[in-house]
C-alpha cells in the first residue's frame, strides 16, 4: 500500500476513536507497530497534532478540539462528488465509506446539503442526466429534507415565467432529466421539473 494511503488510513482511524494504542492501530491497519510510529511522525509533519502517551503500547490521539481543515469544494463540486458516489452505489459499487469521508471534511453548509441530497434523491430509468446547477440541487434537497418553502421562477411550455412558492418533497433523476416533486401553494398542484430556485 502506498505510504500516502496508509497515512490517510491512520488519520481516519485516529478520528474514529478518542485514543488507541500502537498495537491496536497496527491491528486495525494491518501493519506493524514501527510503521504506526513512522506514520504518526508523518501526520505531525503535515501539521496534524497527534499526541502520544508514553508507556507500554504507546497510546495515540488527535489533540482534543482539533478538526481536520474542511475541503474547499464549491457547491457544484460537492454536488458532483455526492452524485457520482450515489450513482455508483446504484450500480452496486460500495460507496458508503467514501461518502462518510467526504461528509466528514466538508464545511457545515455543504455537508448538510450533501446529507439532504442523500436522503431525498432518487434515480429511475437511465442515470446519465445532464448535470444540474449544484447550488440549486443542494438547496432543493435541503428544503425537501426540512419541509422548507422555496420561492422559484417557473417557466411553462409557452415560455412564460412566473414566480411560485413551492415546498419540494424530493429530487429525482429520471431518463436523462432532473425532476423534483414539489407542492405549488398558489395553484394547489404539484410541480416536477427543476427550475432556478432561491430559498426564502
Amino acid at each position: 500500500m502506498p505510504k500516502t494511503d496508509r497515512v490517510l488510513r491512520l488519520l481516519e482511524a485516529l478520528q474514529d476513536r478518542p485514543s488507541a494504542t500502537g498495537p491496536e492501530l497496527a491491528r486495525a491497519l494491518d501493519v506493524d507497530v514501527r510503521t504506526v510510529r513512522r506514520d504518526v511522525v508523518a501526520l505531525r509533519d503535515l501539521g496534524i497534532p497527534v499526541e502520544g502517551e508514553r508507556g507500554r503500547g504507546g497510546s495515540y490521539r488527535i489533540k482534543p478540539g482539533y478538526r481536520v481543515p474542511p475541503l474547499m469544494f464549491t457547491s457544484q463540486e460537492a454536488a458532483a462528488v455526492a452524485l457520482g458516489l450515489m450513482a455508483a452505489k446504484r450500480l452496486g459499487i460500495e460507496t458508503d465509506t467514501a461518502l462518510t469521508k467526504v461528509r466528514r471534511v466538508l464545511p457545515d453548509r455543504l455537508r448538510l446539503g450533501v446529507e439532504s441530497l442523500e436522503q431525498t434523491l432518487g434515480f429511475t430509468g437511465r442515470i446519465d442526466p445532464e448535470p444540474p446547477d449544484g447550488e440549486t440541487l443542494l438547496t432543493l434537497a435541503d428544503a425537501a429534507r426540512r419541509a422548507r418553502k422555496l420561492t422559484a421562477r417557473y417557466t411553462d411550455s409557452q415560455g412564460e415565467t412566473t414566480t411560485r412558492e413551492l415546498t419540494p418533497w424530493g429530487v429525482v433523476a429520471h431518463n436523462g432529466r432532473w425532476y423534483y416533486a414539489a407542492y405549488d401553494h398558489a395553484r394547489e398542484v404539484y410541480r416536477r421539473l427543476i427550475q432556478e430556485s432561491q430559498g426564502n
